[in-house]
């Protein structure tokens, strides 16, 4: 039961904080028709250039970029460890296999 709270409650709290996003985005579009048409081709880049200059664009992407795959980088600990199990029982017998095929 608690497992499927925590997934209930982490999908409420990203959609929640994703409006939020949402809504700062388009409360800073100073020019739409430049925002769209603009040179980097990426609107929420444009949108991030123009309030907070090159250098805070580049942390706020960075960080945008890093949220987005922090879930995925904590189900990786566990993948690992299975697939490191599996690659030593692999290890383990197929040496044995070919050496008693050979003998």
């Amino acid at each position: 039961m608690a497992g499927s709270i925590g997934i209930i409650m982490a999908i409420g709290v990203s959609a929640i904080f994703g409006w939020f996003l949402i809504l700062g985005l388009l409360f800073s579009i100073q020019d739409l028709d430049a925002t769209i048409n603009s040179a980097t081709g990426q609107p929420v880049t444009q949108i991030f250039l123009d309030t907070v200059g090159q250098k805070g664009a580049i942390v706020l992407m960075e960080s945008i970029i890093f949220m987005s795959y922090q879930p995925f980088t904590e189900g990786d600990r566990p993948d690992h460890c299975y697939w490191r199990n599996v690659f030593l029982r692999v290890c383990e017998t197929v040496p044995n296999v070919i050496f008693n095929i050979i003998s």
